[in-house]
């Protein structure tokens, strides 16, 4: 009888504390799923701000938690802009990526989506005059940029090139559609990018250099003339050093648009502040590792000094689930020691750009040019290369004008030059190309502003390099800057950065999988 009830006392006990312990478990596995997600974006540009806002307004039912870290002061990338006149006249310029097009549907459905429609202006070329240069003539000239928008364009093309211009067309109408939806699916999740290259027909372009791939379709002439011109000035890149997707992507006829009064700046900035992300300006991620204890992503970043009146900068470390690398990985800033890390084309592969704007009341000098005291110069000056002849010491110059105020009900204005080059424009070649002594100062020529910015790394020079084929650079660890191998632009972040954020939500959020780093 003691027996049999001592062993019922045990059992009850036995059955209390398997009870506590379920609860107990219970508890904290509750408490671990109310954990937020934690989630860091490293570069807030165009890529960054669009992988943030899309975490945030697409699933916007997840528990995330996200930061982003800008290495410099202010939030932006490769949309940069500068004030003219130093802010005199409140007149900016971008001095980064000038326009998008307005058939891409990531930028235009951010733009719908931040109300920020009412902002835009249209960019028209066809009410300015271009000429093609070679370094010693004018070779070509057209009625705004060259880019064929009517059956009336081609067939003054065919007339001039011959009927096999005709197959640039064929090229442009069969490929362009299959380029806007390239790394813009959103049903499409595959992280491989030459899968869906593959699938939607655009691996020759992907695989060939521009020059031989157009080269077989068409004549030399329109090619150096028309295609080259268009790339150089656009792109900032000769066809012998680029892909093919990259002459697809300009010779796009489809419409560009700018921001009003703030530039595209303002997008980012409306992105980054609906994402509701922790912003985090002059903060340098420097290093990312593996954190064994926590089994996620430890980052140290480099802060400035919260004393003003000490020099240096701090050191914070901080523990995330998943990163986003929104900057570019080729410019040697970020030291990884994690496994199965899959590295990123050599810096060496990528070339530099430089854009200068100059203000002077003096029109370019015609002798520069070669042209007689009495012909016109064309507002737009794209240059191409040709045998034989010197190559040309940049790529394009745009003229506008910049506003100097009002003098009762006139507005006064004066010329606004911008010039892209491969190398820094000197002085003495922007007194030259106004026809003054290049020993002379800018300030006795007449030149009120110049602004100089240089665009780091910007292009990859194609030369059958393989692509980084993997946006999941490791696990849980997303790599936007995929998309910058095949074309640099806009457009491409602005896809990379939402392509990210969706890999990144079904990978880790939506099938409530564990990121095992």
């Amino acid at each position: 009888m003691l027996l049999s009830l001592l062993l019922y006392l045990c059992s009850c006990f036995r059955f209390a504390l398997g009870q506590q312990v379920t609860f107990r478990l219970l508890s904290l596995s509750n408490e671990e799923a109310r954990q937020p997600v934690k989630i860091a974006i490293v570069g807030a540009g165009i890529a960054g701000a669009s992988a943030a806002y899309q975490l945030h307004g697409q699933y916007a039912h997840a528990n995330i938690d996200i930061t982003l870290y800008e290495a410099k002061p202010k939030a932006g990338g490769k949309i940069k802009y500068a004030e003219v006149y130093n802010g005199a006249h409140r007149q900016q310029v971008e001095t980064g990526a000038q326009y998008f097009y307005s058939d891409d549907h990531c930028i235009q459905n951010l733009i719908d989506e931040t109300g920020l429609r009412r902002r835009l202006e249209p960019n028209y070329p066809v009410s300015r005059s271009t000429g093609v240069w070679n370094g010693k003539e004018f070779i070509l000239y057209a009625q705004g940029d060259l880019k064929a928008r009517s059956w009336r364009d081609w067939a003054r093309y065919a007339w001039r090139y011959g009927v096999s211009v005709n197959n640039i067309r064929t090229w442009l109408s069969h490929k362009l559609p299959q380029y806007r939806r390239l790394l813009g699916r959103w049903e499409y999740v595959d992280r491989h990018i030459s899968t869906e290259v593959n699938d939607l027909g655009l691996t020759p372009e992907l695989e060939n250099k521009a020059a031989s791939l157009l080269g077989s379709l068409t004549s030399s002439d329109f090619v150096q003339k028309v295609v080259q011109a268009t790339t150089r000035a656009w792109l900032g890149q000769d066809l012998g050093t680029m892909r093919g997707l990259g002459a697809l992507a300009a010779m796009n006829s489809a419409a560009t648009e700018s921001f009003r009064n703030g530039g595209t700046r303002i997008l980012v900035d409306r992105l980054i502040k609906l994402s509701d992300a922790n912003l985090r300006l002059s903060s340098v991620v420097n290093k990312i590792q593996t954190s064994p204890l926590t089994r996620k992503y430890h980052l140290t970043i480099e802060t400035p000094s919260q004393d003003e009146n000490q020099a240096g900068s701090g050191i914070e470390h901080a523990d995330y689930d998943a990163v986003v690398i929104a900057t570019p990985l080729h410019q040697g800033n970020i030291e990884f020691d994690i496994e199965r890390y899959i590295p990123a084309i050599a810096p060496s592969a990528f070339t530099s750009r430089h854009v200068t704007y100059f203000t002077s009341a003096s029109e370019l000098c015609n002798t520069y040019f070669n042209l007689s005291v009495d012909s016109a110069i064309p507002s737009m000056i794209y240059t191409t290369t040709s045998p034989n002849t010197p190559q040309p010491p940049f790529f394009s110059i745009e003229q506008s004008q910049a506003s100097l105020g009002r003098d009762g009900c006139v507005v006064q204005s004066e010329n606004l030059y911008r010039v892209l080059t491969a190398f820094p424009l000197t002085d003495s070649t922007i007194l030259e190309l106004l026809g003054h002594d290049p020993n002379k100062t800018l300030e006795d020529a007449g030149v009120q502003w110049v602004h100089r910015e240089k665009w780091e790394h910007a292009f990859l020079e194609y030369d059958g390099q393989p692509v980084l084929d993997d946006m999941e650079i490791a696990e849980g660890i997303y790599y936007t800057g995929v998309g910058e191998q095949l074309v640099s632009s806009l457009e491409m972040s602005c896809r990379m950065g939402a392509r990210a954020a969706k890999l990144l939500y079904y990978k880790k959020i939506a099938d409530g999988g564990e990121i095992v780093p």
